[in-house]
């Protein structure tokens, strides 16, 4: 497998997306990296997984109070 192919890890939990790459990334890792990162954002990875949480949250507190 090329790392450079896969860019770098996406770390969830965070108020924004983050992707680790490695530090000895080369020209293409680097690229599929910000191109990681420019997808995450144009299809708000982030709002969708906040989201989705909130609704599991509330989903689950109302099943515990029936």
């Amino acid at each position: 497998m090329d790392y450079a192919a896969y860019g770098g890890a996406c770390l969830f939990g965070l108020a924004a997306p983050v992707i680790k790459a490695h530090g000895s990334s080369n020209s293409q890792a680097i690229f599929t990296t910000i191109r990681q990162a420019r997808l995450l954002v144009q299809k708000d990875v982030v709002g969708i997984i906040e989201q989705t949480v909130q609704d599991t949250q509330s989903a689950w507190i109302n099943k515990k109070e029936v």
